[in-house]
């Protein structure tokens, strides 16, 4: 579990940052979950705490690119109505998760694409931003969807080269 939702992330971040750099610009989104601010079931233990570890990494990433014009946020949708979420989940959950939402509706995996799309877009300036060094998180008006962003991250930035090691120091 740690190798897909952490691991992978890292590799794939120290591949792509350094031409968003040069670029002055880039985004990079991470899909957490729901599930780290209200976990369901202590079997779900190493799941939850690789979400988790993704919430550190954004938080961790955006301090160390946003000086370079990269935006580092991550989405957290509530249960999502997918096959394999079907799989273990009966109707009695996903109706009680329903319940609990503004949106009176299972969420879609449209949904949570319409996060992401929104979080790469221009029309995300300035929002998401918390006044502290902490993330700020926000739930999706009518949707189980949360929004997490890392202050730093967002607003009209110079480029310039990082002196941190990041883009060059191996895994």
């Amino acid at each position: 579990m740690q190798a897909v939702n952490v691991e992978s992330v890292l590799w794939l971040a120290q591949a792509f940052t350094p031409g968003m750099a040069e670029r002055g610009f880039g985004r990079i989104v991470f899909i957490t979950s729901d599930t780290v601010w209200s976990p369901p079931s202590p079997v779900l233990l190493p799941y939850i705490a690789s979400k988790e570890a993704l919430l550190a990494i954004m938080r961790t990433l955006a301090v160390t690119l946003g000086p370079d014009g990269i935006a580092v946020s991550a989405v957290a949708p509530g249960l999502t109505d997918t096959p394999p979420a079907r799989a273990v989940n009966t109707a009695e959950v996903f109706d009680a998760t329903v319940a609990q939402q503004a949106l009176k509706r299972r969420l879609a995996p449209d949904d949570t694409a319409a996060a992401v799309a929104y979080l790469v877009s221009g029309r995300r300036r300035g929002a998401g931003q918390s006044d502290d060094e902490k993330a700020a998180t926000s739930r999706i008006r009518g949707t189980g969807c949360y929004l997490a962003a890392a202050r730093g991250t967002v607003g009209p930035v110079e480029p310039r080269t990082t002196s941190s090691g990041w883009k060059t120091r191996p895994l």
